[in-house]
């Protein structure tokens, strides 16, 4: 009889386990096109180094990849990791509004459907003064209202004839992120 409860115990126990192992995959509500979207990947209840791919496909026959990028998870980094995608406007067309988000691993594939925004913020431009004179020096202020916008250096110089070079001013912003 000791047998049959020792055995009814680790059925219990295994079982217990197998329920125990699970994963989340956090990813944002709406995807933005041409912005670096992150995507945390977390395991639970796992004791060794796991594998996650995950991936951006067209919606609904998921026949065309747009991104696709593979993090592993270890126990060094407490089994979770964060993939950067990237949807380009190229790769749609203007009457798509919805992607696949498939993460892969083991034998498992888990996806959900995604709404795509064109819209990506807006760019403030001020000025010191509301007209100017061909001679008069300007002073400009540029802010970015993006949701999750970081600073980072621009991708691209402004070019003002005559060969005057802009003069770039760090701020801090309510929040205190660094912008230029």
């Amino acid at each position: 009889m000791n047998f049959l409860h020792l055995l009814c115990l680790f059925q219990a126990f295994q079982w217990t386990r197998a329920q125990t192992r699970m994963y989340l995959v956090t990813a944002p509500k709406i995807l933005r096109l041409d912005a670096a979207e992150k995507v945390v990947i977390q395991v639970f209840g796992y004791d060794q180094e796991t594998t996650f791919t995950v991936s951006l496909k067209s919606y609904p026959d998921k026949k065309q990849t747009f991104a696709t990028e593979s993090v592993t998870l270890t126990a060094e980094k407490d089994y979770q990791a964060v993939a950067t995608l990237r949807l380009l406007p190229t790769d749609l067309s203007k009457d798509v509004t919805n992607v696949y988000l498939e993460a892969r691993f083991s034998d498992l594939t888990s996806e959900q459907k995604l709404p795509v925004s064109r819209d990506n913020g807006f760019l403030f431009i001020q000025t010191d003064k509301p007209l100017y004179t061909p001679e008069q020096s300007v002073k400009v202020r540029v802010f970015l209202s993006q949701r999750g916008a970081e600073a980072r250096p621009p991708a691209r110089h402004p070019h003002i004839p005559g060969g005057l070079q802009p003069h770039l001013l760090a701020t801090e912003s309510p929040s205190h992120h660094s912008q230029a």
